[in-house]
């Protein structure tokens, strides 16, 4: 029997390899929803009722394999530049983003931060909400905002069944997932972006509940974008 040993896949093998990947998923994902929209225009109406009703999964599972497609890319190529963004407005469009998902979630913030931070932490708490409101489709989700010596903090909590404290490591994993239909990247990717910035992504378990969890964001502050600190300067 002949022995072949794996080839070693460096950096920029992956990043091939996720282009090739994104790219193919996206064309699959447009040729369908194209096709979809094509018989829905001319014969659409000539359709039993039952069978119209697939049309709008369809198009979701397309959109689907689009944003599987864009995080494929977020995990293995390379993290675009990091840019400062003023930290209300990441939280505001992070919120807006993941209620428009899931409108019977309730996001309630607390606290605060002025300054600014890296604007790719918009897509790790993005990750992060959509992750708890996955959990609690139909619960609360909290989300507390600090500022402390440097730092900006995001700390989310859901009303959700939680987890058990040995999965807590393996709930950051890639793919590693106890959801049926769930892709599990959410929590990598968030935990990824933000050591790109110098901050990190952890669970921390709650003192009253074995498996309650919260899970904290952060990242440093950065100096205030030029036209927003032009802005804010005194006169």
């Amino acid at each position: 029997m002949i022995s072949v040993t794996p080839p070693h896949l460096s950096t920029d093998d992956l990043e091939r390899m996720s282009h090739v990947l994104r790219h193919r998923l996206r064309n699959i994902a447009s040729g369908i929803s194209g096709a979809v929209n094509l018989i829905e225009s001319d014969a659409g109406s000539t359709l039993a009722p039952d069978l119209r009703e697939y049309f709008p999964l369809m198009l979701r599972e397309c959109d689907s394999l689009s944003d599987m497609a864009n995080r494929f890319s977020l995990f293995w190529e390379r993290a675009p530049a990091i840019q400062p963004e003023i930290v209300s407005d990441i939280t505001a469009d992070a919120m807006a983003a993941v209620a428009r998902r899931f409108p019977n979630a309730e996001i309630r913030q607390q606290g605060d931060a002025a300054g600014a931070a890296p604007s790719i932490m918009r897509i790790a708490l993005q990750e992060l909400l959509t992750n708890a409101c996955e959990a609690a489709p139909r619960g609360i989700v909290g989300l507390l905002l600090q500022a402390n010596e440097g730092c900006i903090t995001w700390t989310v909590s859901d009303s959700g069944p939680g987890i058990d404290a040995s999965l807590r490591e393996q709930a950051f994993l890639p793919f590693y997932t106890t959801r049926p239909r769930h892709l599990g990247l959410g929590l990598t990717l968030a935990q990824r972006l933000a050591r790109l910035t110098g901050g990190d992504c952890a669970a921390e378990l709650a003192p009253c509940r074995t498996n309650e969890w919260t899970v904290t964001l952060s990242c440093p502050t950065m100096p205030m974008p030029p036209s927003d600190a032009a802005e804010s300067a005194p006169p």
